[in-house]
C-alpha cells in the first residue's frame, strides 16, 4: 500500500488457499515493516459458470459489495488461432511483422509478434474480465511491428453476441477482417470465443467443456510453423477443435478467479 503523504510502501499478505477454503473472508491484515498498523479487507472467491442466470446473481452481489467501482461479472476467453492473407506494406511491399491486440474496454492483452508473415499462426488465448458483458465490445487490432505498430486490420464483436448463444460459446470459425484504409481481399481471422459468468463460491459445474486448451497442451502437429492452406473449401477441415481436458479444468478456473478486495478501514 502506498501512502500519498509520505510515499512509503506498506505490505500486508494473505495466503490465497485460505480464501479458496472459505469462499469469502473479511479480516484484518497486519501491515509489515511498520511499527504498527492493520488493514481491513473483504475478499470473495468466484468460480466460472455457463449458466446465464448467474449474471443476475453476480450483479446483485456486486451492488451489495461496493458501489464506487465497476466490479467484474464475467470472463471472456478469446482463442486466436491464426490470420489469413494479411496485407503487405504499401510503401515497401514487404510482408508485415504481425501481432494482435485484444481489447475490452480498458483491458488489453497482446499476442507474440511474428516476423514477415501474412498468415501468422498465433495460437493465443486471452482471458479478460468484463464488468458489463452485455454492453461491452471485443476488439482485436492486427498490428504491424515494422511500421510503428500500425493497425493493418481489425475485428469487432459485441460480447452480447456470445452471451446470446445457447452455450455462450462460438466454436472455431473464420471472420473477415476490416481496415480503415480500404477493403481487404479475403483477409480473415480464425477465432473461438467463450463467455463464463463469475459465480460466488465454488461452482457445482465439474467440467467446463467450452474453454480451449492452452497452446502447450495441444498436439504438436497443430503448432507447425508452415503457412496454412488458404483454400476456403479446405479451411473448416484444417481448423483446430480445441477442447478442455479434465486435468486442465482447475487451471482454467484458477485463471478466471476474481478477488474482490475492499478496503474498509486503515489503522
Amino acid at each position: 500500500m502506498i501512502c500519498p503523504e509520505y510515499g512509503c510502501i506498506e505490505i500486508a499478505q494473505l495466503r490465497l488457499n485460505t480464501l479458496v477454503d472459505n469462499d469469502d473472508i473479511n479480516t484484518w491484515l497486519t501491515l509489515q515493516d511498520v511499527k504498527q498498523g492493520s488493514l481491513n479487507v473483504s475478499l470473495q472467491y468466484f468460480s466460472l459458470s455457463k449458466q446465464k442466470s448467474a449474471l443476475e446473481i453476480i450483479e446483485r452481489k456486486n451492488n451489495v459489495m461496493i458501489k464506487r467501482e465497476k466490479l467484474s461479472k464475467a470472463l471472456l476467453v478469446c482463442y486466436i488461432d491464426r490470420c489469413l492473407n494479411l496485407p503487405r506494406s504499401k510503401k515497401k511491399h514487404r510482408e508485415p511483422n504481425p501481432f494482435c491486440r485484444v481489447k475490452v474496454e480498458g483491458t488489453e492483452t497482446k499476442t507474440q509478434t511474428f516476423e514477415s508473415q501474412t498468415n501468422p499462426q498465433f495460437e493465443h488465448i486471452s482471458q479478460i474480465l468484463c464488468a458489463n458483458p452485455l454492453h461491452e465490445k471485443l476488439k482485436i487490432d492486427v498490428c504491424n511491428a515494422q511500421s510503428k505498430n500500425e493497425v493493418i486490420a481489425y475485428f469487432e464483436m459485441p460480447i452480447k453476441q456470445i452471451y446470446d448463444t445457447d452455450t455462450m460459446t462460438i466454436d472455431t470459425q473464420s471472420y473477415p477482417l476490416k481496415s480503415v484504409s480500404g477493403p481487404l481481399d479475403k483477409t480473415e481471422i480464425i477465432l473461438r470465443l467463450s463467455l463464463f459468468i463469475l459465480s460466488p463460491g465454488h461452482s457445482s459445474e465439474s467440467r467446463l467443456s467450452s474453454s480451449p486448451q492452452t497452446p502447450s497442451a495441444m498436439p504438436s502437429t497443430s503448432r507447425t510453423t508452415t503457412r496454412p492452406d488458404t483454400n476456403r473449401n479446405n479451411m473448416q477441415d484444417s481448423l483446430p477443435q480445441p477442447s478442455l481436458k479434465e486435468d486442465n479444468v482447475s487451471k482454467s478456473i484458477a485463471s478466471g478467479v476474481q478477488l474482490h478486495v475492499i478496503i474498509g478501514e486503515y489503522n
